[in-house]
């Protein structure tokens, strides 16, 4: 009715005489348009608020009754996570320090550093986060450090470092004894990247600027962490903006970035090493079928376990596709 209103007085100014006019036939789009809306079936993408080409990609990949749910979790508050820095503290003692913070904090399950806030928290407000010992990071992204499974002493690699929740998430893994080599070539972000590591402690963690799909040192490397860039259409609850920005242009753009990042990783992974790959998305091309195109060009690399698929309706974290693949 406001915008109604408004545009009337504006004809006004214009010209009086069709004021009216301009009055009825707004009333009249109006009513008709909030009638189509009422017509619409209660899973339809326009009342789900995503675009047409996303809704179907979801619905062909997982089914509609699924891509429903998925689509209806997106338009939900995403979960508040943080990683309790083990190179620092530990889960049982930063609860408590939360606690007296205001922080309403429980165990993340399967996860021995992971921590899920309900309610509001200003984590990186908190005298916690500049004490170096939490990281606000999803369950999601916790994951896949944890498939990356880096021991202590080893060489690894993040090819896609910034802005370093993952990187100081190995190092921390590796129980600071080893080395993390982190890529990132934009400028600010490589320093975003040095700070959270100093800031954290992650001492082992050296920051190379350079282009990822340049191989730094190939055959050097026990594990390599690919957090590729993607559609980030897993986040779309943190995210809500992603839905309308990316298109099926863009996925295939990426799809094929991501292609020459996985040649640049199993090019610097040494044999019997680990890559795992993992994207924030929910994206056959940029997900499975990636991975399947992949190895059916490397018979020298294999999966080494069934690949996860993150649902944010189902696993209440950031849609995420994580693969670990081991090279023989």
């Amino acid at each position: 009715r406001a915008a109604v209103d408004q545009t009337v007085e504006l004809v006004k100014e214009l010209d009086p005489r069709v004021a009216g006019f301009a009055n009825a036939v707004m009333r009249r789009a109006t009513r008709e348009a909030r009638s189509r809306i009422d017509e619409l079936p209660e899973d339809s993408p326009v009342l789900l608020s995503h675009p047409l080409w996303l809704a179907q990609m979801w619905r062909q990949a997982l089914g509609p009754d699924e891509a429903v749910a998925l689509m209806r979790a997106d338009n939900e508050p995403a979960e508040s996570a943080l990683r309790a820095n083990e190179l620092r503290t530990t889960r049982d003692d930063l609860l408590p320090a939360l606690a007296e913070r205001g922080a309403n904090a429980r165990p993340a399950p399967g996860l021995p550093e992971g921590i899920v806030v309900d309610g509001p928290f200003d984590a990186h407000g908190s005298d916690l986060f500049e004490r170096g010992l939490l990281m606000p990071q999803s369950r999601g992204s916790m994951l896949a450090g944890r498939i990356v499974d880096p021991q202590p002493g080893e060489r690894v690699l993040d090819m896609c470092g910034a802005p370093g929740a993952k990187t100081t998430h190995l190092a921390a893994l590796m129980r600071g004894q080893g080395q993390v080599v982190a890529v990132e070539e934009n400028t600010a972000r490589a320093a975003e990247l040095e700070a959270n590591a100093a800031r954290l402690g992650a001492v082992i963690v050296e920051v190379r600027r350079a282009d990822a799909r340049v191989p730094v040192d190939p055959g050097g490397f026990d594990r390599v962490l690919l957090d590729a860039p993607c559609s980030d259409l897993g986040t779309l609850q943190s995210r809500p903006d992603a839905r309308w920005r990316k298109g099926p242009a863009q996925v295939r753009e990426l799809a094929a970035l991501q292609r020459e990042l996985l040649e640049a990783a199993a090019a610097q992974v040494r044999a019997g090493g680990a890559v795992v790959y993992s994207v924030c998305t929910i994206s056959p091309d940029e997900g499975p079928r990636q991975v399947e195109s992949f190895l059916d060009d490397h018979p020298e690399l294999d999966l080494e376990r069934d690949p996860v698929q993150l649902l944010p309706h189902r696993d209440a974290t950031d849609g995420f596709f994580i693969a670990r693949i081991r090279h023989r």
